[in-house]
């Protein structure tokens, strides 16, 4: 058992909190614990102030002064806060979220509000994560749909099943779930999924990857699932038990196939004959990069000078599913493309560069370091002035004057849907695939880590504004492509071919 004193923190707030209302989210009455004493407690306490009971209704005082810290996270550390819904709407959504906690609400009715407040903010560098408490109630005592699907323009497909029942095969069509149909769950689902600006915004990607989980989290968690399945032979409907997360977890490895293995970050792949190329970049991030042994910078450039010396006229660059990672490494491949010195990122702005007030809860900080140069503005923003990257020189040696095609999907965000941006905007690329995950007209970035701390929950907020140079700034959808191309094709020589064969046709 904890020692008493673990406990005194919290007995001071509950004799605080008395019977006292919350008025406002930024104000405490009199009874009420400001939010510097709240913090001071957690400080005192190391971690949450509550335990949380995950079958019962929660304190309101505790989701109240929950989204009342979260509020003040973001306001005070996010400049992208109102950057795609105004302030009007923020306020409003924030006003109604504590008018709801004025009752008591379970810590799942709370993770749907912040979801909400996430995906309305649509900061695609921010984001909120589970409790250690809950994934630990979740993964032994909540019970969850055994089916895997994949979401197509809102319709469910079986892509592994876990149940007991042997009528359900993979590729069986998901009709109904409980009296639902695929789209009105959707619906419901993006609501609460992750969003960038206005990009990506059927957000089918989410609601496929992480299906069970989403429909636990905000929907529910029904003990049986009435189905009505279309197969290859007829149509039936199938009752189907929920099941223990930890069972699923431990079968899924065995039923399910594993997801790819990123594996190799960077591969070059070259026909000669077809006088084509494949450039894959699993991803920027230079950790990763050269865990592999690799140097991003060394391996483009001998990439860009096979290139040159076999000739080749038409490179394919391959950024599906790459998450990001170093800016500079896809300012490094835009090089290859241009040919005069312009700006690549415009203007990074933070809302702030001291201590924040809430720095208690913090679990990781900006990082900033003595040589970061900023420069407050009229608008209260510092902007950071010697960012390394915000400008472009054209490569030295071997740019490449080619055809260009880029493969992007709705998983290529962050740095490499910078990239992406700028060839949009400054080059003739033409980009297959489907739009991708993050607004055309910049990113967050130089993320926080906190905690909520009553109910234990995650929370992270990018303190950076990125603006692109890019022709139009106003854009905020992803970047556009030409034509779809298939996702299960991924192996360079194989990408060839089907692009070849599909000039044939």
């Amino acid at each position: 058992m904890l020692a008493l004193s673990r406990y005194l923190p919290f007995l001071l707030l509950l004799l605080l909190i008395g019977q006292a209302c919350m008025q406002d989210p930024n104000e405490s009455s009199d009874n009420t614990p400001t939010l510097d004493e709240i913090y001071d407690a957690y400080r005192t306490n190391d971690g949450p102030l509550a335990e949380i009971d995950f079958d019962a209704k929660m304190d309101p005082h505790w989701a109240q002064a929950d989204l009342r810290v979260l509020r003040q996270i973001l306001e005070e550390s996010n400049p992208s806060i109102y950057r795609y819904s105004g302030k009007a709407e923020m306020d409003a959504l924030f006003e109604s979220a504590m008018q709801k906690a004025q009752d008591s609400i379970s810590y799942l009715d709370l993770i749907r509000t912040i979801s909400r407040i996430y995906n309305q903010m649509a900061c695609g560098h921010s984001g909120w994560g589970h409790s250690e408490a809950y994934k630990k109630y979740r993964k032994e005592q909540l019970q969850l749909l055994p089916l895997h699907i994949k979401s197509v323009e809102n319709r469910y497909f079986i892509t592994c099943n876990l149940s007991t029942s042997d009528s359900l095969k993979i590729g069986d069509e998901i009709l109904l779930i409980n009296g639902s149909k695929p789209e009105n769950i959707n619906h419901r689902l993006r609501q609460h999924m992750y969003r960038d600006g206005s990009s990506n915004p059927n957000a089918e990607r989410e609601i496929s990857d992480y299906f069970p989980n989403a429909y636990s989290n905000f929907i529910g968690n029904p003990q049986n699932f009435e189905l009505l399945i279309r197969s290859t032979k007829d149509t039936f409907k199938l009752h189907v038990p929920a099941r223990l997360k930890s069972d699923l977890d431990l079968q899924k490895t065995e039923l399910c196939e594993a997801p790819k293995e990123m594996g190799l970050p960077l591969k070059i792949h070259l026909d000669p004959e077809n006088s084509t190329a494949v450039y894959q970049i699993k991803w920027f991030r230079n950790e990763y990069i050269k865990a592999h042994g690799q140097d991003f910078n060394a391996f483009s450039d001998s990439v860009f000078r096979l290139l040159a010396e076999q000739k080749i006229n038409k490179l394919i660059i391959d950024l599906r599913g790459n998450p990001g990672g170093w800016t500079a490494n896809g300012k490094k491949l835009f090089s290859f493309f241009i040919d005069e010195r312009m700006p690549y990122v415009n203007s990074v702005e933070l809302s702030d560069t001291g201590k924040f007030s809430f720095a208690p809860l913090l679990l990781s900080d900006q990082g900033l370091r003595d040589t970061m140069r900023f420069k407050k503005g009229e608008n209260g923003l510092y902007s950071w002035i010697n960012y390394p990257n915000l400008f472009v020189d054209p490569a030295k040696k071997f740019a490449f004057k080619g055809e260009v095609i880029i493969l992007i999907d709705e998983g290529s965000r962050s740095c490499a849907a910078v990239f992406s941006a700028m060839m949009k905007s400054h080059s003739k690329a033409t980009f297959r695939g489907h739009e991708n995950g993050a607004a055309q007209c910049g990113q967050g970035g130089v993320v926080i880590a906190a905690q909520l701390p009553y109910s234990g929950i995650f929370v992270s907020s990018s303190s950076a504004k990125y603006q692109l140079n890019i022709k139009d700034p106003s854009i905020t959808r992803g970047v556009p492509v030409q034509a779809p191309f298939p996702s299960h094709i991924d192996e360079p020589q194989s990408i060839i071919d089907y692009l070849q064969s599909e000039k044939a046709r």
